[in-house]
Order: structure tokens, then sequence, then C-alpha cells
């Protein structure tokens, strides 16, 4: 009965993620896009409103009650600090912004993601915290035309403090945060940043996560398959020729390791525009392949995910960009393991014996 109740718990938990990624406010963007920072840059340039999707909340807010900050620091700062974003000699001597090519933007991205991991892993916080500081980072860029380093490195900062604030029930102080910068970010900067991050998501702050969704998709996967090439004793599964595997050990291993591709999802800037939940069915499909799970319980798992009140496709063409991608990053990230293509062909030989 226990069982019963906690797999319903997380059905329904899925269920609300699902609404809370499908809601306007939480659509994410390729904001790196030369034509979206090229209208961004020229809206700030010319003072234009922005015309970005945004929630039904902030639509239906007044003239009077909105407020486009531009540079976050510009309304507390002199004109000539460093930080503002129209201190470029070529947007003063072009008459217009600058904007920097997507390769570079993309690998500043990068940088700063890695940046972001080292900093958590450092403070012994969860990992999870990195996706959801990312979210507000790639939030923030697609409503704001930052092409500086230091206000580039501002806003992850901010994102990063804001996500630990909201999100980790171990706390860090904003001091602490600022000492990993390069010292020419204060406390202040911060605080003026994260203010800003706030108003211009529309205090979204909550993002559904591609680890949110693993974490309620793995216990709908509650027992291990009955075959007859499949010996189930005290919870052992022989599998064929490769010796015997703890069924629940596998579901485990593969549990952790869904959660490191998603962890690896959020370093690759193409997965920005995909959702949570397609990258954490490529997570778990992937894991599925990587330790032999056996086949009855990926189909179980699909079952799972197709009996949702608000189905998810998981044959979508996304999940099967997601499932390519993720096995892409994963050769880059551990080139000298192999042991995911001996199981694909171990896989491979086993089918045509069949």
């Amino acid at each position: 009965m226990k069982m019963m109740v906690d797999t319903e718990c997380h059905r329904l938990h899925l269920i609300a993620l699902i609404r809370r990624e499908r809601d306007v406010a939480y659509r994410r963007h390729h904001y790196l896009s030369s034509e979206w920072r090229t209208d961004l840059a020229w809206r700030e340039h010319t003072g234009a409103e922005k015309t970005m999707p945004t929630s039904p909340s902030s639509a239906e807010e007044g003239p009077k009650t909105r407020r486009r900050l531009g540079s976050p620091l510009s309304v507390m700062t002199p004109p000539a600090s460093p930080f503002s974003t129209r201190s470029s000699p070529s947007y003063i001597v072009g008459g217009g912004p600058e904007v920097v090519s997507e390769t570079k933007c993309i690998r500043r991205r990068d940088r700063i993601v890695e940046w972001m991991y080292q900093v958590v892993d450092r403070l012994d916080l969860n990992r999870e915290i990195v996706g959801i500081s990312t979210f507000y980072l790639d939030q923030y860029l697609s409503k704001e035309h930052v092409h500086d380093d230091e206000v580039f490195q501002l806003t992850a900062m901010a994102s990063l403090y804001l996500a630990i604030k909201l999100h980790s029930p171990r706390k860090v102080s904003i001091r602490a945060i600022a000492s990993t910068g390069n010292g020419a970010i204060t406390i202040w900067h911060i605080e003026a940043m994260e203010l800003s991050i706030m108003r211009r998501l529309d205090w979204h702050l909550f993002p559904p996560t591609s680890v949110a969704f693993i974490e309620n998709f793995y216990p709908l996967i509650v027992s291990p398959p009955q075959r007859d090439d499949y010996n189930v004793d005290d919870d052992v599964v022989v599998i064929e020729d490769r010796g015997s595997r703890s069924w629940r050990g596998a579901i485990e291993d593969s549990l952790e390791f869904s959660r490191f591709l998603a962890e690896l999802s959020v370093c690759s800037y193409p997965c920005v525009v995909m959702c949570p939940s397609s990258i954490a069915i490529a997570s778990i499909l992937l894991s599925f392949e990587y330790f032999g799970v056996p086949v009855e319980t990926r189909d179980k798992f699909l079952s799972s995910v197709e009996g949702l009140a608000m189905s998810i496709d998981a044959d979508s063409p996304e999940v099967e960009a997601c499932v390519g991608l993720l096995r892409r990053m994963y050769a880059l990230a551990m080139p000298s393991d192999s042991s995911w293509e001996d199981e694909r062909r171990h896989q491979q030989s086993s089918a045509h014996t069949r």
C-alpha cells in the first residue's frame, strides 16, 4: 500500500512538472542566435519596448508598473561604471550595439557553467542547483543584451546565489559567492543583479529541471522483470552469459548515470531549447542501454510515461535528438570509456542469436 501511495505522489509531481514546463513563462529560447541578439541589442539602443514572450501576469501590468531596467547597475552607478553595457568603444563609435559572435557566446557560456559546477562542488551543494541557476542565466540573457564579460560573470554569480537561496537547504553567504569572482564584483553588484534577474523573469523562479523529472520517473519502476532467461532470486538477476547482477543495483546505477547525463546537458547550449522532460527521458533510455537494464523494464518505463494524464511523447523527434546529443557529449567527456560500445555490441549480438 505504501509503495502505491509513494508511486502516486511521484506521478502527481510529474504532472505538476509537465504543467510548469508547458507554461509560457518557462519556455526556453535560442537566445544566442544572431537574429535574437541583434533584436535585443537594437531595442536596448533605441529604447523600444521588448517583444519577447511574457507571462500573462506581466502582460496585465500597466505601463506605470512595468520597468525596463537595461543594465541592472545603470540605475545605481555612474555612467562611467565599467559594468555599463554601453561602455564598449564599438558601441559609441559605431553608433549602435556590439553583437558578439554566437560561437564566442557559446564558449563563454560553457566556461561559466563549468565554473558553476566547480563552485557547487567546492561548497558541497546539490549539483541540480547549477541546472536551476543556468535557467535563470539563460532566461535573463534572452531578455537583456549583455555582451560585456564582467556583466556576464556578474549575471552568472547572481543567478547561482539566487538558486542557492531558493532551492538549497544548505545556505551560502553572498560574501562567499562574491569571493569566487575576480575581485571586481562586489556584494552590492550581486544584490543589484539579483533583483534585476527576479524582475526580468517576472518572479518565475521555480523551473522544472531534467533531474527533477528523472527522480520522479524512476520510482514508477518498482519491480524486476519476469522472464524465462532471467533468474530472479533474492533480487539477483542472471543476464545470460554476462554473470549475476542485482536488478535493483542496476536500476540504482542507471539512476546515477541518468543524473550525470542530465548534468552534461546543462553544459550544452543546444539543450537550452529542449524540454527538460525530453532530456530526462533520453538520459534514462541511454542509462538503461549503458547498464544493460532488461528490455521489459525499459518498456514499463515508456508505458508509465505515456500513461501520465498529460502524456509526454517518449518517441518524439526531440527525445531522439537528445539521445544523439547526449551520446556524443558523453563520448567527448569520457573518451576512454568503451563500455557503452561494448554493451551495444553485446545487445546486437544477442538480438541476432535469438
